[in-house]
C-alpha cells in the first residue's frame, strides 16, 4: 500500500515538472515570435539605457510595458494605442478591420 502511494506521488510530481517545463518552453517561443523576424532580425525598437526613468505605456497585444519614446502609436476611435513592434501594431489593425479609425 505504501509503495503504491509513493509511486503515485512520484508520478504526479513528474507530470507536474513536465507541464512546467512545457509551459516555459512555449512562453519563450511567444517572446521570440514578438521580438524577431524570420531572419532573426530584431523588430522591437531599441530600449534606451535610461529606460527606468522613462514613462512606460502598455502594449495590449503582447501584454507588456514599453518606454513611450520607442513605442509605435495608433489612434483609433479617439483612443491612443501603443505597441512594441510593427507586428503587434499589425495584429491590432487586423483585429479592427485593418483600419485604425
Amino acid at each position: 500500500m505504501i509503495i503504491k502511494l509513493i509511486t503515485i506521488l512520484i508520478f504526479v510530481f513528474l507530470i507536474y515538472k513536465m507541464t512546467k517545463s512545457i509551459q516555459s518552453a512555449f512562453k519563450g517561443a511567444g517572446e521570440r515570435m514578438h521580438g524577431e523576424t524570420h531572419s532573426g532580425e530584431q523588430t522591437k525598437p531599441p530600449v534606451s539605457e535610461d529606460a527606468e526613468a522613462e514613462e512606460t505605456v502598455f502594449d495590449e497585444m503582447c501584454s507588456s510595458y514599453i518606454p513611450k519614446t520607442g513605442a509605435i502609436m495608433v489612434e483609433s476611435k479617439g483612443d491612443v494605442h501603443y505597441f512594441c513592434s510593427g507586428a503587434c501594431r499589425q495584429t491590432f489593425l487586423n483585429s479592427h478591420g485593418g483600419r485604425p479609425y
